[in-house]
């Protein structure tokens, strides 16, 4: 079993990404941080953690960002 307050502080310490003034900058923070991102997704990996994004889920995705609410 999992340990809940583990699954919390995992959840707060997501990592975030910095904002970029251009795509190529972007571009160079992903790469020069590849190693760090991959090691992080391996350990999601290994928790159970990582999601499954199938053609369901990208397709449902997709219709929910077209619905317009007035």
């Amino acid at each position: 079993m999992r340990d809940p307050f583990d699954m919390i502080l995992r959840a707060v310490t997501k990592p975030t990404v910095p904002t970029f003034a251009t795509e190529a900058e972007e571009a160079k923070w992903w790469f020069e941080n590849r190693a760090a991102h991959g090691k992080a997704f391996a350990r999601a990996v290994e928790r159970g953690e990582a999601k499954l994004l199938t053609r369901k889920v990208i397709l449902d995705r997709i219709a929910a960002s077209k619905k317009k609410d007035i």
